[in-house]
């Protein structure tokens, strides 16, 4: 006799029969066939989460299992909650004791339960610098002749390949037997393959023989591979003796302790408490997950295993391996298995499915082609009620531009807005958030509400790096007085530093005129920021409006730099974003939920790094965020906007699992959508029997299938729109599957036109969205810039900077704010001045002889170590050990031409003061002039540069780049500067830059081009425009790019590192 239930039971077990009775037949067999195999095909909407609930109330009213008899597993929390949410609908309380987890919080609560199988694993979660470190260690520790150390340029070359394979090797559960076993099969397999024979006859080979060199070469990327597959071991003894672990490692010990014979009851114990095991998502299992899962079912020939999922909507790397886990768990349990399709789509319209059902055809590596035999349908009917009026379209739309494109979309959300309709329901998907920042501008100005959520790193975000250049600054100053001067006009300019922006500009003003008095008095020091902010309180004549701000300021920095080395990492922090102002700056501002966010997730950071190293101080902690930047890696945090019935904003990958009334699919072309548009991320070649068969056909099919993802998240409105050309008026390429599309779905492309007062009256608020380029506080005034430039002379370096940014000049030039020397700069004066000296010895002989190598060798190794105090020890030793190692291979290189250059006449380092060309001063220093012929008036002018060669500084004015390439820029001004001389008798007729670095081939290029008439007249013409704006004062305008330095610092406080100019530095070396 069955228990009675209790009234609220029996409310739950009404609710749930009418739950049985709603699902089609189709549902139904899925939900109960509680016995055996089961795998489910579930299509887009067709209920996948509906029928994994109902199957566990069924096994739950059905048999006497209990709920930690069932073992429900997923791959998200979120999916976790779904699933929890859903159960609790149908069944109530008792869905809280059903098992359901992730795999990897599965394998955390065997872990967990078992310490006695496990050990106390008291490990930390790696960071992805200590995996690069360990990486290092491994190539550091190999022979010469290693595979993986052949480089000798870049020892590191493999290491973030040789961490791929590694996690590859976790996830899948790969040996290196394995591994070892499926390269030996494939290099046999491919000997017979056509791709490796010849096809016809040749003069060398006959029809059927092998190609040597293409076997060769795939058996040289084998061994590679097996070479760095042979690390593993060792990589994961360095990361146990650390006491360090990944998320792969916590499913790799669970698997291997199931396959160990003397663990043999830890599998038992599970395999005996889970009697029915359900598996959501399954074509994005991985192999180590998948072999856990058949360890937990394989005590029975028929297990109660029911796996759910679509191949079409696998959207990760690897679908080749995941529809082989598919086929493989069809085929070892065909003969008891029930293989059900769900069909019946409760979400889209027909024209909808239809259309993505064109869409996904293409695609080969899909169950139901493997599977042809079984002849599977898996197209969609639409099974949902539409209601009368509701708005069922399906649109391709191409626009001119991609700003016509958003505006469209804007346009179109406005209307629904006028309409009432819920702005929740519609959604704007795209392939990349990068894409979605203009259009994030157009909703702003518009006032339409919209909801986003993106992963963003935040040593990239203004506020942070604000931040670490106050923490640099005290640490530089703590060291030595001083010598973080060239931070503080930056750090006077954060908007949480409260002085007012009056006083900021007399402080900038009378800074510029005093060290002007200075410049003229041939005083030998200027005057120092910190200097003048401990006197600037009591000078009168500043009429400074808050001037104890100011003193309050210099006492913080005082007490800051104590604190610097008497604190606790944490505290430090604590302190500093207090009596900075930051703190309460980021509480009043507008956004200060998201600056509050900032902040909290960069002090845990420091919080958890301080933990994991008692010893970490200041100086360590800002190592380890500079060696996290020049490894590209991130300090993660999601930053989430919401808004209450709020246009949704996501990626296509974010998409998935959720619908919407309203779809926009955002710049469908193949730079975006496409596989092309994948970043190229470097990996071992595998061979085609592990795993990763047909990579580049994966590749195009991961891509389609993200798109039909994002298609099949419409209930009823889709449109799809690309544009024409990008923002230089260059065509862009639309996406094939578009083209897809148009062919086999029939869908008509419109070519849509907006209004121009529509798109002027858009174009019009968004430039008045973009900040003022240079605010007036950050000018001083027209009368102190008209003194600084009053001696001002054009140089090649002053002609640059104000090309590349006016605000640079104006930073630079006018203002004059202190900057450091980079290491590169330093090491390339060490190596021009011993090339100086070098040829300057030359000519001396009574011979005209070059002294020896060793005696080139030793003054680079002079001139580097006057230097010495200005570099680092590491930076230092690092010069010097590149120094030796090319300076000696230039000599042997050069040696033959320099002394030739010295039978002709060579002028070195002549430099040009008193220079005009045509009433514009210019000057300038030209490393060296070399005769033509002896007695001749013509000359080759010749730089040194100590970087690498890039050919787009050579390229001459074209229509793209009206003033030619920066290289080639300075060449011709030294041509103008030398024939505008009278210095020197004569013309330069030919021009080239001498690289002291080596290509690929070892050798150190010659970059030479002639200088024509037509070149000069237009450097003329560009020396007279430049200097003519310099003198008007025309620096507010920056150049607007995103990545460049001053004019973030202009709009965002985006403060660099420093404010030396690279391009500049490449210039002067």
């Amino acid at each position: 006799m069955a228990p009675k239930l209790s009234y609220q039971q029996s409310l739950y077990h009404r609710r749930f029969e009418k739950i049985m009775k709603q699902l089609n037949d189709s549902q139904r067999a899925a939900v109960e066939q509680i016995e055996g195999p089961v795998m489910t095909i579930a299509g887009p909407g067709t209920g996948k989460t509906h029928i994994l609930a109902a199957r566990i109330g069924q096994i739950l009213l059905q048999t006497d299992s209990r709920p930690y008899n069932i073992l429900c597993l997923t791959f998200t929390d979120a999916g976790v909650q779904a699933m929890r949410q859903r159960l609790l609908e149908f069944i109530g309380p008792e869905a809280y004791r059903i098992h359901i987890y992730t795999f990897h919080s599965f394998c955390n609560k065997v872990i967990l339960e078992n310490p006695d199988n496990f050990g106390q694993k008291n490990w930390q979660l790696a960071t992805e610098l200590e995996q690069i470190d360990f990486a290092r260690q491994l190539l550091d520790g190999l022979e010469p002749d290693h595979p993986l150390r052949r480089s000798r340029r870049q020892p590191y070359r493999y290491e973030g390949q040789l961490l791929r394979l590694f996690q590859l090797m976790k996830t899948e559960g790969w040996t290196l037997e394995l591994v070892q076993e499926k390269i030996e099969d494939y290099l046999d397999y491919i000997k017979e393959d056509k791709k490796y024979r010849y096809q016809r006859n040749g003069s060398n080979y006959k029809k059927g023989d092998l190609k040597l060199k293409a076997y060769q070469e795939e058996k040289e990327r084998m061994q590679r591979l097996l070479s760095a597959a042979a690390l593993f071991e060792e990589y994961e003894f360095l990361m146990e003796e650390a006491s360090c672990y990944d998320y792969a490692d916590m499913i790799l010990w669970v698997l291997r302790a199931f396959l160990d014979p003397e663990q043999e009851e830890l599998l038992l114990r599970y395999q005996e408490q889970y009697l029915y095991i359900l598996v959501d998502e399954f074509q994005d299992t991985n192999g180590a997950q998948n072999q856990i899962l058949m360890q937990l079912i394989g005590f029975w020939e028929q297990p109660n295993i029911f796996i759910v999922g679509d191949d079409d909507q696998s959207i990760f790397e690897f679908q080749g391996a995941r529809v082989k886990n598919l086929i493989d768990f069809f085929e070892r349990y065909q003969n008891g298995l029930s293989l059900v399709m769900l069909q019946d789509n409760y979400r889209s319209s027909q024209e909808i499915l239809d259309a993505s059902k064109a869409l996904i055809d293409h695609n080969e590596l899909r169950i139901i082609s493997l599977l042809e035999a079984l002849e599977l349908d898996k197209k969609l009917r639409a099974r949902r009620p539409f209601k009368q009026g509701e708005e069922i379209e399906l649109e391709l739309q191409q626009y001119p531009t991609a700003f016509e494109e958003e505006v469209a979309i804007v346009e179109k959300i406005k209307q629904l807005q006028a309409e009432k309709q819920n702005l929740a329901e519609v959604a704007i998907i795209y392939a990349r958030h990068r894409q979605s920042q203009d259009l994030i501008r157009l909703l702003e100005q518009a006032e339409i509400p919209y909801q986003t959520k993106r992963q963003i790193n935040i040593l990239e975000e203004s506020l942070i790096k604000n931040f670490l250049l106050l923490l640099e600054y005290l640490a530089l100053e703590f060291e030595q007085p001083y010598s973080g001067e060239e931070y503080l006009y930056e750090l006077l300019h954060f908007q949480f530093i409260p002085i007012l922006a009056s006083d900021r500009r007399k402080l900038v003003n009378y800074m510029v005129r005093e060290n002007r008095r200075r410049y003229l008095a041939k005083e030998k020091e200027p005057l120092a920021w910190r200097d003048l902010l401990q006197m600037a309180p009591d000078l009168t004549e500043l009429r400074l409006i808050a001037p104890e701000k100011i003193r309050a300021l210099v006492e913080f920095f005082d007490e800051a730099t104590g604190w610097s080395v008497n604190e606790p990492l944490s505290r430090l922090m604590e302190l500093l974003f207090n009596r900075s102002g930051l703190l309460q700056y980021a509480s009043e501002a507008a956004e200060k939920d998201w600056y509050l966010g900032l902040l909290n997730t960069f002090f845990d950071f420091v919080r958890r790094e301080s933990e994991r190293k008692e010893e970490l101080n200041l100086w360590g902690l800002l190592e380890l965020i500079q060696r996290m930047k020049d490894n590209q890696l991130r300090l993660p945090m999601t930053h989430s906007r919401y808004a209450e019935d709020g246009v949704q904003l996501l990626t296509a990958h974010a998409s998935k699992g959720l619908e919407f009334q309203y779809v926009f699919m955002l710049h469908c072309l193949d730079g975006t959508w496409g596989p092309n548009s994948r970043r190229s991320i470097k990996k071992f070649k595998l061979p085609d029997n592990l795993s990763q068969a047909h990579a580049v056909l994966d590749q195009e099919e991961a891509s389609r299938r993200l798109f039909y993802v994002a298609m099949t998240r419409s209930r009823a409105y889709l449109r799809i729109s690309y544009h024409a050309n990008d923002s230089q008026g260059k065509s862009c390429k639309r996406l094939s599957f578009v083209d897809d599309l148009m062919i086999d779905a029939e869908l008509e492309e419109q070519q849509v036109q907006l209004p121009a007062s529509t798109l002027q009256q858009y174009r019009h608020q968004f430039l008045q969205y973009l900040p003022e380029r240079l605010p007036q506080e950050l000018l001083v005034d027209p009368a102190t810039i008209a003194a600084q430039l009053e001696d001002f002379r054009l140089s090649v370096t002053a002609l640059n900077a104000y090309l590349n940014c006016p605000l640079s000049f104006y930073f630079q030039r006018v203002l004059r704010l202190p900057a450091s020397q980079s290491v590169e700069a330093l090491y390339g004066q060490a190596v021009h001045e011993a090339l100086e000296e070098l040829l300057r010895q030359g000519q001396n002989n009574a011979r005209l002889r070059l002294p020896s190598l060793p005696a080139f060798v030793s003054l680079f190794e002079e001139r580097l170590e006057m230097k010495r105090l200005l570099f680092s020890q590491r930076a230092y030793e690092e010069a010097l050990d590149l120094g030796l190692k090319y300076l000696k291979r230039y000599y042997e290189q050069r040696q033959e031409r320099f002394g030739q250059e010295l039978d002709k006449k060579i002028l070195l380092e002549q430099s040009f003061y008193g220079t005009q060309y045509k009433g514009v001063p210019l000057t300038g220093n030209i490393d060296k002039l070399v005769q033509v012929e002896k007695g001749s008036s013509l000359w080759h002018i010749v730089d040194y540069k100590t970087g690498k060669l890039e050919e787009k500084r050579f390229r001459k004015p074209h229509k793209r780049n009206p003033l030619g390439g920066n290289y080639y820029r300075q060449l011709v001004f030294y041509a103008l500067l030398l024939e505008s001389s009278r210095q020197i008798e004569g013309r330069a007729i030919s021009a080239e830059i001498d690289y002291i670095s080596p290509n690929e081939a070892g050798h150190f290029p010659e970059k030479e081009m002639d200088i024509h008439a037509e070149d000069l007249a237009n450097m003329g013409e560009l020396v007279q425009e430049v200097y003519a704006k310099i003198k008007r004062h025309e620096f507010a305008e920056g150049c607007q790019k995103k990545d460049c330095k001053w004019c973030n610092f202009v709009q965002h406080q985006q403060i660099p590192s420093s404010f030396r100019d690279e391009e500049v530095e490449a210039l002067d070396d």
